[in-house]
């Protein structure tokens, strides 16, 4: 097993570095919101996939499958690769219409204020905190796990770490 402060180390520096990483590439050109929300036209066909995968898997990929597996059997492993699959479908069903919508738009929640009005733009925007809240505590806390069975460290440390960088 690792020791908790070269796991503690090695974690913050790989959060400063991507952070650093992140901001030094923001900074380097003037960024319309619409880029930075959408990647609009900007990404090859092989990066805008690429992007959405690794925006609906996150570390608790290593986990839950096999924890479904472990826990429900074969019908709990096909029920979650299903529900898994079934954004991509939506993605897929939806976008186009959306986009001829409002080809303008850049979220969901511009489109809920297109079509809707104030009210529905308010709890679209609201729901999508909240999920977005729970899927950062989601990542956060596979996370913490993660270094808690490879090193003698606290989740919750571990996880603070990511956290702060």
């Amino acid at each position: 097993m690792l020791s908790t402060t070269t796991i503690l180390v090695a974690t913050g520096l790989t959060a400063a570095l991507f952070a650093v990483l992140g901001l030094s590439l923001v900074g380097t050109r003037g960024v319309t919101l619409g880029e930075f929300l959408t990647a609009r036209r900007s990404m090859s066909s092989w990066a805008m996939p690429a992007t959405v995968s690794a925006s609906f898997f996150g570390i608790w990929i290593l986990f839950t499958p096999a924890e479904a597996g472990v826990l429900g059997g074969p019908a709990a492993l096909v029920g979650y690769g299903l529900g898994a699959s079934v954004l991509y479908a939506a993605f897929y069903a939806l976008g186009p219409r959306l986009r001829a919508l409002l080809p303008e738009g850049r979220s969901l929640t511009d489109f809920a204020w297109n079509q809707y009005g104030r009210w529905t733009h308010a709890f679209t925007l609201l729901a999508s905190i909240f999920y977005m809240f729970i899927h950062l505590a989601a990542e956060l806390t596979a996370i913490g796990l993660l270094a808690s069975l490879i090193a003698d460290v606290s989740p919750a440390v571990a996880a603070g770490v990511v956290a702060a960088g």
